[in-house]
């Protein structure tokens, strides 16, 4: 009798470890999307995810919110309560600065100052803060806008920088406080010894700038692709530098690169293969690249199993689909690598749902978790990730931005 009951058991313990366990989304908070001072503004027609209209960033227990539409900055509670608003007055005219008095804003039994402060904010972009609740944040000033005669172009990208009370400290551009405008800023971090960290997009890669907390400019290092060393079967491959995300620990930048082969499909036709993606650590401090993480090939789905009218409709008769690649979200302080992967539509012909990968420094998987969205949403930000390895997201559905958790 115990024969008979072990087998089942033993298989039930199988079909267990092969699949995949869901993480839950935690609605952290939300507002609607609008024109008023306690609503965040969004444009349907202009979801972008290389160009989002609400970034946010997360540490010491508080939410950072830049809102590009209504040129403000938002500061709130983990419950979502807003205790500080740096606003431009040319959107709120109505709205005065608020005195430094408490008002019923509690969260864990603390009554917070809920504070309005002026400044010409506008077209606010990446943001961060530090240990000491200092607000960083990309702004576009048209006052300080320049005009670059020798190569035709403009660049308008400052970062401001607020004490946690919203006061106005100073403002950094490429050179450090009161410097040049930056470019185009794609990442903005601080480090574990409150560096800031500020990534520009330029035409051969991306420069790389430190500044101290003082606002000084530690290190000016340009990333590129003739930087990433390869091996000797690599040397026809095209190389592609993907996606830089710095790390919290002072000094990693992390590279994803694409490699990908060119073959003359005929006279005037190419055929682009990617072959792999390399993930890599780039030092500031060796200014090279000081380590492989890993490597990360195309996966393809076998399609044939699923006989529906739906499958047909989107993949016509192939037997098989290559899967979206697994893209890096972060590293967080202890070295764990964050991974997510779109998921294809199979048996629906929508389909939100994403896997989140997170692997041990050594490359070693650790944890998978699928992540089940709404079947409609309006739009889905990139995952945040802070240094301690919690995530966070915001969708949009329903004329309302949602700000969730995974719990994994």
């Amino acid at each position: 009798m115990k024969k008979i009951l072990i087998l089942p058991l033993f298989f039930l313990l199988l079909v267990s470890c092969n699949k995949t366990e869901e993480a839950v989304l935690k609605e952290v908070f939300s507002f609607p999307i609008g024109y008023q001072i306690n609503e965040l503004g969004f444009f349907v027609n202009q979801m972008k995810t290389d160009n989002e209209l609400v970034h946010f960033y997360y540490k010491n227990g508080f939410f950072y919110i830049s809102d590009s539409i209504n040129n403000k900055i938002m500061k709130l509670t983990e419950n979502g309560e807003s205790i500080l608003t740096i606003y431009n007055p040319e959107n709120y005219p109505n709205i005065q600065p608020t005195e430094k008095k408490p008002d019923n804003t509690v969260d864990q039994n603390v009554i917070y100052i809920k504070l309005y402060k002026p400044f010409p904010v506008y077209s606010p972009g990446l943001l961060a803060a530090d240990i000491n609740k200092n607000i960083y944040f990309v702004n576009r000033d048209p006052v300080l806008k320049k005009f670059h005669a020798e190569r035709n172009s403009v660049t308008d990208e400052t970062i401001s920088k607020f004490n946690g009370n919203g006061e106005f400290l100073y403002y950094l551009g490429k050179e450090g406080q009161n410097g040049e405008p930056f470019g185009h800023i794609i990442r903005l971090i601080t480090d574990d010894k409150d560096n800031l960290i500020v990534i520009e997009l330029i035409s051969s890669g991306v420069q790389v700038y430190q500044f101290s907390p003082n606002g000084k400019l530690l290190k000016t290092i340009p990333i590129t692709t003739s930087q990433i060393p390869i091996i000797e079967e690599e040397k026809g491959l095209i190389i592609d530098l993907i996606k830089v995300v710095p790390g919290y620990q002072e000094d990693d930048i992390y590279l994803t690169c694409q490699f990908i082969q060119k073959e003359e499909a005929t006279i005037s036709l190419a055929k682009y293969d990617t072959l792999y993606e390399k993930i890599y650590r780039f030092s500031l401090n060796t200014e090279r690249v000081e380590q492989l993480i890993m490597k990360v090939y195309p996966q393809s789905e076998d399609i044939s199993k699923y006989d529906s009218s739906i499958m047909k409709e989107l993949y016509g008769q192939r037997e098989s689909i290559t899967l979206p690649m697994e893209s890096m979200i972060g590293i967080d302080e202890n070295l764990k690598i964050y991974l997510s992967q779109k998921k294809i539509p199979l048996e629906r012909i929508i389909e939100n749902d994403e896997l989140l990968i997170i692997y041990f420094n050594n490359g070693k998987l650790d944890k998978k978790r699928e992540i089940h969205f709404p079947d409609i949403l309006e739009y889905c930000s990139e995952p945040f990730l802070g240094h301690n390895g919690t995530i966070f997201n915001y969708y949009i559905n329903m004329n309302k931005i949602y700000f969730i958790q995974y719990k994994y």
